[in-house]
């Protein structure tokens, strides 16, 4: 309790810096576990009562600890993200600032130039004809970044973007709205593993679904998923690394709720179906954290 005690009494201390709250908080971080379920649950308790509140006035991090659609990284979560527009007053705005600007939120955002430089090779490499699948699309901000960036979108380009909410769905096809989008893109509600089609897709991309996933499910998905790679076609797989900063763990684990199972790059690869070695790439992001699986399916 006094490090709790001690930590709320720094932070409300009158024009505290941004540097000193982030200090503040990289401190407390430290002094529990990085994993929550071998913390005590008195001092559970003594967050739960004294730090969560504080850390609430925050309106992005109240919305992911309130997880409104049934999980704490859902398409409007993901889109306070991207957005990166701190909001609230006094100290929610500083826990909004603080947070937004982490590095696990940092790479969440490079998720779209990761996006956007796939797409692009595969373009050029198809000779401006792309089939593409994005799983678990959320607010569907990577292809609105494409969109910005590829304001003239010809050749025969057809999106498809999947996800289980509805809301999300609709969200993003709103966002998309006044974008060279038009009818390159599809909008489909469905569970991947309900979605029927016959199609054969050139690229699949997906972020912020696997790291949910335990073993079994990640191992059913990405099979799920290589069923519908059309041959010489590229899947991307994002994955969030055991490498996050212990501030954003903190953060998530603690306060959040937000429990994600963390992989590295081996542990990533070992979880691929059998496939030739020479099919299966890893690679980081410019943060170190997100880290991602590349798979071809090389025709043979």
């Amino acid at each position: 309790m006094d490090k709790i005690s001690h930590f709320l009494e720094a932070i409300n201390k009158n024009n505290i810096s941004k540097q000193a709250f982030i200090e503040a908080i990289e401190q407390l971080s430290r002094s529990f576990p990085s994993n929550s379920e071998d913390c005590d649950r008195e001092i559970l308790t003594q967050i739960e009562n004294h730090l969560r509140p504080v850390f609430l006035e925050s309106p992005c991090l109240k919305h992911a600890f309130r997880k409104p659609y049934g999980y704490a990284g859902d398409y409007y979560m993901m889109y306070l993200i991207h957005s990166n527009n701190p909001t609230g007053n006094g100290l929610g705005k500083l826990f909004d600032a603080v947070f937004l600007e982490s590095i696990t939120c940092q790479s969440v955002r490079e998720r779209s130039n990761i996006f956007v430089n796939s797409i692009n090779d595969l373009i050029i490499a198809n000779d401006n004809r792309l089939e593409a699948l994005i799983v678990g699309c959320g607010p569907c901000y990577e292809l609105l970044n494409f969109f910005k960036k590829n304001v003239d979108s010809s050749g025969a380009l057809s999106f498809t973007c999947l996800d289980h909410d509805s809301k999300a769905v609709n969200f993003a096809q709103e966002l998309l709205v006044g974008t060279s989008a038009g009818n390159n893109v599809r909008y489909i509600c469905s569970n991947i593993f309900r979605y029927a089609t016959d199609k054969k897709y050139d690229f699949i991309y997906s972020a912020g679904v696997f790291d949910y996933l335990r073993e079994s499910l990640f191992k059913k998905l990405l099979s799920r998923l290589l069923d519908l790679l059309a041959n010489e076609g590229m899947m991307v797989i994002g994955n969030l690394s055991n490498k996050m900063p212990i501030i954003d763990i903190f953060t998530m684990e603690y306060i959040l709720d937000w429990k994600i199972h963390r992989r590295d790059k081996s542990t990533m690869k070992n979880l691929v179906p059998d496939l030739d070695s020479d099919c299966i790439e890893t690679m980081v992001d410019c943060h170190g954290i997100g880290n991602y699986l590349i798979i071809k399916k090389l025709n043979r």
